[in-house]
């Protein structure tokens, strides 16, 4: 990729939700654009006792340009993500992130992967 844009991530422990208001790449001969990402958050899972944000959603963004298409329907992408808090006072969250286009889920695609660390900005 020649570039990711991503957006603020709002976490809601009270409603175990969050929502990542957007995410742009751009490669030479494509571009991948999400918004409004919803996350459900998990207790468990990664690392024993912490929370985890889990995200899977076909056809939720738009892939424009080389590879982009087939069987997910003109221009659709998917986007997997999944993270887990760390931290004294869980205010760190690390995550990871992919996105499919292309023929297939499995076979024939077009994919690109990306890690992000986010840092609660009014934590100590």
């Amino acid at each position: 990729a020649n570039s990711f844009a991503f957006g603020s991530l709002n976490v809601n422990f009270t409603a175990r939700t969050a929502n990542l208001s957007s995410l742009n790449i751009s490669f030479p001969n494509a571009t991948w654009s999400y918004s409004n990402l919803p996350f459900t958050m998990q207790v468990g899972g990664l690392l024993e006792d912490a929370s985890n944000l889990n995200a899977f959603a076909l056809n939720v963004g738009s892939c424009v340009g080389a590879g982009c298409g087939g069987s997910l329907g003109p221009n659709n992408a998917t986007i997997d993500a999944t993270g887990v808090f760390v931290g004294a006072s869980a205010n760190f969250l690390g995550m990871t992130f992919q996105g499919f286009s292309g023929a297939g889920i499995t076979t024939n695609r077009v994919a690109w992967g990306a890690v992000r660390v986010y840092r609660c900005a009014a934590c100590p």
